[in-house]
């Protein structure tokens, strides 16, 4: 029951998931099998909860996981791109090399924020 709703605790774990997740893949001195298992901690269990709470006909509840997944979601992807930002990526990822790096950019925000904006 506590899957099927998002309470604080459930986000600053999202969000130490993204940083351990992002922290890992950005360093070659850490394991890779770490952001797998950090962000499974994280994402699985909300929806695998929706999906049983779906099968048996609990649609109030099984919403309620689905937002804890988003929510989760959410959370890693942002800690993740703050992550990287800090640690110099956006800058290799923008450089004048790649000149259709910084259209792809602006689209990815803008998308990101419609997905943000519209369940608001």
């Amino acid at each position: 029951m506590i899957r099927t709703s998002p309470h604080l605790l459930d986000l600053m774990a999202a969000l130490a998931t993204g940083l351990a997740g992002a922290f890992a893949l950005s360093r070659k001195d850490v394991s890779d099998t770490l952001p797998g298992v950090a962000i499974a901690v994280s994402l699985v269990p909300p929806l695998a909860n929706a999906g049983i709470l779906f099968a048996l006909g609990e649609f109030r509840l099984a919403t309620g996981s689905l937002l804890l997944f988003g929510t989760n979601y959410v959370a890693i992807l942002l800690t993740g791109a703050l992550v990287f930002g800090v640690m110099g990526f956006p800058k290799a990822a923008l450089s004048p090399f790649n000149p259709g790096a910084r259209r792809r950019a602006v689209a990815i925000a803008c998308a990101a924020g419609l997905l943000i904006v519209i369940p608001l």
